[in-house]
């Protein structure tokens, strides 16, 4: 499915007006098991984030999570690539001294400022009218091996996460909470710790956007516990 399309089922019974509004994305798919092992599949539009937490013993013994970035936000202040492939497709980038934004060139910037026609992700579902400037709908997909010998979590956000939190600082908030439903610990009661993740996440995101513009906060989180290896039953006779 091309950009328009994407745009078209996503936006089109929304009710919002998608020429000037859109949204970053983030979809994650996983694909079963084979044997200990099992695959994730994610696509990402825009400057929406996944990471996966693995836990892992440290020189002290201790369980600790470590990171890794599954996605890679389309931001162009960060993307070469992207720069070179919105410039292709007609599209301007400018350096406000503080990031890049994109707008058409057939308008000069501070023209697109005033119709509310730049953006700072080079990708997004919605904003029709900058298709023509590059601003495309189509994501990027990675898949992933996971390791179900040992506990994994995924970690899904917006920007509303990610440009306030390093992905360290949201490891940290993802461990605390997590030794906090393994180590015998008395948790919230009816509260999942999935739930409890996501919901100490943006409660940090909110604290750290507090007097600033602010933005959309959203956190998910799955958890992958581990998985014995099946058992293989021998006889002698």
């Amino acid at each position: 499915m091309g950009s328009s399309g994407i745009n078209a089922e996503y936006m089109g019974s929304s009710g919002i007006n998608a020429e000037y509004m859109g949204s970053s994305g983030i979809n994650a798919e996983y694909m079963g098991s084979s044997g200990i092992n099992a695959e994730y599949m994610g696509g990402n539009v825009g400057d929406s984030r996944a990471i996966l937490l693995s836990a892992e013993r440290d020189a002290d013994g201790e369980e600790r999570l470590s990171w890794r970035q599954l996605t890679v936000d389309h931001n162009p202040t960060l993307r070469k690539d992207e720069v070179a492939r919105v410039k292709a497709s007609g599209g301007r980038v400018t350096n406000t001294g503080q990031e890049l934004r994109i707008s058409p060139s057939h308008l000069t910037f501070l023209e697109s400022r005033h119709k509310g026609l730049t953006i700072n992700m080079s990708r997004a579902v919605g904003h029709d009218l900058l298709q023509h400037a590059g601003v495309v709908a189509s994501p990027e997909f990675s898949t992933t091996t996971l390791d179900r010998s040992r506990t994994q979590l995924l970690v899904a956000g917006s920007d509303g996460i990610f440009d306030v939190l390093q992905n360290s600082e949201v490891t940290e908030i993802v461990e605390e909470q997590w030794k906090l439903y393994t180590s015998g610990q008395q948790p919230p009661p009816g509260l999942s710790m999935e739930r409890a993740i996501a919901m100490a996440l943006v409660d940090r995101a909110n604290e750290a956007w507090r007097g600033s513009r602010g933005d959309n906060i959203t956190a998910m989180c799955l958890h992958f516990p581990p998985e014995a290896p099946t058992a293989v039953a021998t006889g002698t006779e």
